[in-house]
C-alpha cells in the first residue's frame, strides 16, 4: 500500500499484468486449477476467481474473459497474429482487378504491391527492406536466397523486373501495358508462395555482411589507429629522450 494514488495505480497495474501474464502461460500448457490457483497472486481490477477458472479452460476462454472488462487492448494483443505470408497475401489479394491499371492509378497500384513486398520481407528475412531501394533490396535477396529454391533464378528475376517497373511508374511517369500489371501481381504472389515458411516462427534473421566498400573502411580505420598509435608512441620517445637531455643539462 502507499499514499500516493498514482503509484498505487501503478503497482496494481504491474500486479494485475503479471498475473495476466502468468494466466495465460498456464492456459497455453494447460495447467490444472490448483496450480494456477497456487500462481497466481491478488488481482485489483480483475476478478481472480473467474481469471483462474478462465485459465483452466484454454486460451480462447481467458481471451473472452479479458475482451469483455478492462483489458480488451490486451485481448487483441495477446491474439495470436496470422504469419507474415498471410497477411502478405491478403493485401496483394486486394490490388485484384482491372480498376487498378488505369494510367492515374499506377502509382498507387504498384506502391500497394511493393510496400506489401518489403513488409513480408522485413518479417521473412529481418532487414530493414522499407528503408532501401529497390536495387539494395534485390541485393540482398540475392544472398538470402539459396539455390535449392524451387525456380530461384526465375523468381529473383521476375522480382527484380517487378520493383523496376514499380520504379519506372512511380518515379519516371511509366505507363504500363496491361499485360505487365497483372504479370507483375502474379510474380509478387510467386515470390511469397515460394519463400513462405508454413508452421515455422516468420521471422528468418540475415547476419550482417560487410560491402566491400563497408570492408575498405574498416581496414582504412583499422591503418589510422595504428599510424595515430605509432606516432603518439614516437612522441613519447622523443618528450622522453628530450627531457631526459635538458635533465642531464641541469646537472
Amino acid at each position: 500500500e502507499t499514499d500516493c494514488e498514482l503509484l498505487g495505480d501503478i503497482l496494481r497495474f504491474v500486479c494485475d499484468s503479471t498475473n495476466l501474464k502468468v494466466a495465460l502461460r498456464c492456459a497455453r500448457t494447460g495447467k490444472d486449477l490448483s496450480f494456477v490457483e497456487s500462481a497466481v497472486g491478488p488481482c485489483h481490477n480483475i476478478d481472480r476467481q473467474s481469471l483462474c477458472h478462465a485459465a483452466v479452460q484454454g486460451e480462447a476462454q481467458l481471451l473472452q474473459l479479458l475482451a469483455t472488462g478492462n483489458y480488451r487492448a490486451g485481448a487483441e494483443a495477446l491474439k495470436p497474429k496470422d504469419p507474415a505470408y498471410i497477411v502478405a497475401l491478403r493485401e496483394l489479394d486486394k490490388w485484384r482487378g482491372e480498376k487498378f491499371w488505369a494510367p492515374d492509378k499506377q502509382k498507387a497500384y504498384y506502391s500497394g504491391i511493393t510496400d506489401t513486398l518489403k513488409t513480408y520481407i522485413e518479417d521473412r528475412y529481418g532487414f530493414n527492406a522499407m528503408e532501401m531501394t529497390s536495387s539494395e533490396i534485390i541485393d540482398r535477396l540475392e544472398k538470402a536466397l539459396t539455390d535449392d529454391t524451387k525456380d530461384s533464378a526465375t523468381m529473383k528475376a521476375e522480382l527484380r523486373q517487378l520493383f523496376t517497373t514499380a520504379d519506372l511508374v512511380k518515379f519516371a511517369k511509366y505507363s504500363t501495358m496491361i499485360n505487365e500489371n497483372d504479370a507483375n501481381l502474379v510474380s509478387a504472389i510467386d515470390f511469397i508462395n515460394q519463400t513462405k515458411l508454413e508452421n515455422m516462427p516468420t521471422e528468418e534473421t540475415v547476419k550482417p555482411e560487410l560491402t566491400e566498400a563497408d570492408q575498405r573502411t574498416v581496414k582504412t580505420r583499422r591503418t589510422l589507429k595504428a599510424v595515430i598509435a605509432l606516432i603518439a608512441a614516437i612522441c613519447a620517445v622523443l618528450f622522453g629522450y628530450v627531457f631526459y637531455g635538458f635533465y642531464q643539462l641541469l646537472n
